[in-house]
């Protein structure tokens, strides 16, 4: 059912961007993960239409979220829908830099399930929740060393969880528990990207080597930290920046972080690739 409202919504917000002449957004991206226990992958992607004026566009959007991971034996699977608003900017932030800031709030729908293959503990969970994006970009206009930079802060908290399964007591007995207190989803994440310096690929196209540090905090309290290095594929058009490609490499740790995790994302945005090759 979820799955058929989410493509009814993307097909309105094509539709919606072909007749009303609005700009459609469409953009997707891939990562693995890894340490010593185990290894998993997540999908995510991204739609939707915004009305240009000037250099404001307003519009909304739908995303999707697939993970599927397995650690200790244990396996994570999820799914995640999301329904939002979308507002992004553009200007010429002074002589030397040119400037881009996005906000994306979205009401989020979890839908989870984990099995634990050690004692066959198994729990489904349902969440719905909020997932708000605050980015902003930097771009240097004379290309120096370490002065392009990219934000970007990710706040999301359910406020709806629903979470039965299986559990074993003392003895090893499993059995059933409805409407258990469900896992926090809660976290904020911050991420910072500097661009080493930027090197023509064409007379239009960039790439932009560049160095990553994160941090996420979880609603548990517990603090983790990225380091890690990356590439982009950037054009500019007049004072808007488009970025076309990205992969990334990223080293997570932190006090509950018992084996360092390794992880390698990419991603590419459809619509900024059509702007650039038409």
């Amino acid at each position: 059912m979820k799955k058929t409202i989410f493509l009814i919504v993307l097909f309105i917000l094509s539709i919606t961007a072909v007749n009303a002449q609005w700009e459609p957004a469409v953009f997707a991206g891939s990562g693995y993960m890894t340490d010593n226990s185990g290894q998993g992958i997540y999908v995510y992607y991204q739609a939707g239409a915004a009305k240009k004026i000037k250099s404001h566009r307003f519009g909304a959007i739908v995303s999707n979220v697939i993970v599927d991971v397995n650690f200790n034996n244990y396996r994570y699977q999820a799914q995640e829908y999301g329904l939002g608003f979308s507002y992004d900017t553009w200007m010429q932030f002074s002589e030397n830099y040119t400037f881009s800031f996005w906000f994306n709030p979205q009401v989020k729908y979890f839908n989870d399930q984990g099995k634990n293959y050690s004692n066959s503990e198994e729990a489904f969970q349902q969440d719905v929740g909020v997932n708000i994006v605050l980015g902003c970009n930097f771009n240097d206009a004379l290309n120096r060393w370490f002065r392009s930079y990219k934000f970007q802060t990710q706040y999301q908290k359910p406020f709806w969880s629903k979470r039965q399964g299986i559990w074993a007591d003392e003895d090893g007995y499993l059995s059933d528990k409805v409407n258990f207190k469900a896992v926090n989803k809660t976290y904020l994440k911050s991420q910072f990207e500097a661009t080493v310096k930027k090197i023509s690929a064409s007379k239009l196209l960039q790439l932009e080597p560049k160095l990553v540090v994160a941090f996420q905090l979880n609603g548990t309290a517990e603090v983790m930290y990225e380091v890690g290095a990356g590439v982009a594929l950037s054009f500019m058009k007049e004072d808007r920046y488009f970025e076309v490609f990205s992969l990334q490499y990223r080293a997570r740790t932190g006090k509950e972080v018992i084996n360092r995790l390794d992880l390698v994302e990419i991603g590419l945005d459809f619509i900024n690739l059509y702007r650039l090759i038409k």
